[in-house]
């Protein structure tokens, strides 16, 4: 017993050094395997080569619908273009503030994969601009991928794109009305997809819609 004391005293530095060493590389171990099993994020190349425009109305569109819809499709490797009726500062209805460099009427619907309406208490008035309309309705003719978010819907369904289509809308007395009037089955659902359309009907839903987005010019 002596023997032992005398020999663990005589080595005690490099037994604590071999236990820290071993509870070191332990710990790394444990980091390491913690990492791998953290779920994959989405490949930023997964739209890689795609182009979209987004529409806002020209004033009061809808500043999540647009930030989340945007920033999802940049992160996910696509090239965004932003539109709406007039140049300069427009302000969204949360006082989101963006800094539009072109009109519709400078843009061509060749030129991209998918338009996309921001919605908003200002995007029913963009039903009063033809260029907006006849860019819509043109993209679809292309067989672009369409997409319509809250308020938005109303320019899709006023495009033709809608027609014997089914799709939801912000609910309002206007926008059921459209919807009526352009032959448009309306689905009171969060997110609705119907060919290379997608439509969703609440600012809430805005991720859900740009995931949905995402998946389907992924595929397109």
């Amino acid at each position: 017993m002596k023997l032992i004391k005398q020999a663990f005293k005589e080595n005690y530095k490099s037994i604590l050094s071999g236990i820290f060493l071993g509870l070191f590389v332990f710990l790394l171990l444990v980091v390491f395997s913690c990492k791998s099993a953290e779920p994959k994020t989405a490949s930023s190349d997964l739209l890689k080569g795609k182009s979209c425009i987004l529409v806002i109305a020209p004033e009061n569109f809808r500043d999540e619908e647009f930030v989340i819809t945007k920033n999802t499709l940049i992160e996910n490797g696509a090239y965004v273009e932003v539109a709406s009726v007039r140049k300069g500062i427009i302000k969204g209805m949360l006082g989101l503030e963006v800094n539009v460099n072109k009109t519709i009427s400078e843009f061509s619907p060749s030129d991209f994969d998918c338009v996309v309406v921001i919605g908003g208490s200002g995007a029913p008035t963009l039903l009063e601009y033809p260029e907006v309309i006849n860019f819509v309705g043109s993209a679809y003719k292309l067989n672009k991928t369409i997409a319509g978010i809250c308020l938005g819907p109303m320019i899709l369904a006023k495009a033709g794109v809608l027609n014997g289509k089914k799709a939801t809308v912000f609910e309002t007395d206007d926008s059921l009305r459209i919807f009526n009037e352009n032959n448009v089955t309306f689905l009171r659902k969060q997110v609705v997809v119907d060919g290379n359309i997608i439509t969703s009907n609440n600012p809430k839903y805005a991720k859900e819609f740009a995931d949905a987005l995402v998946d389907l010019l992924s595929k397109n």
